[in-house]
């Protein structure tokens, strides 16, 4: 079994960036064909990607908006709880 004590969150940091950068870059897969992961997602259809990109935000826009945030808070919904039970 590996185990790695860190002394610091620094120290931890640096020890998964390095982890991460030979993971990635360095150690070549079965699974892909012997590529790395960095070398295989070069070989991933691009315009796959391009799709799912937006032109201002990463992520899709949202189905709903949200409520306004001045009125919701534990008190409304505590006085809208009352309010339901007396009817």
């Amino acid at each position: 079994m590996s185990e790695t004590l860190f002394s610091s969150l620094n120290h931890a940091r640096s020890a998964l960036s390095s982890w991460r950068c030979c993971y990635n870059y360095h150690r070549p897969r079965s699974g892909l064909g012997w590529l790395t992961p960095a070398e295989f997602a070069q070989t991933v259809n691009p315009r796959r990607v391009a799709v799912l990109r937006s032109r201002n935000v990463s992520a899709p826009q949202p189905a709903a908006t949200a409520a306004d945030a001045a009125t919701q808070n534990r008190w409304s919904e505590l006085k809208t709880l009352w309010l339901s039970s007396q009817a």
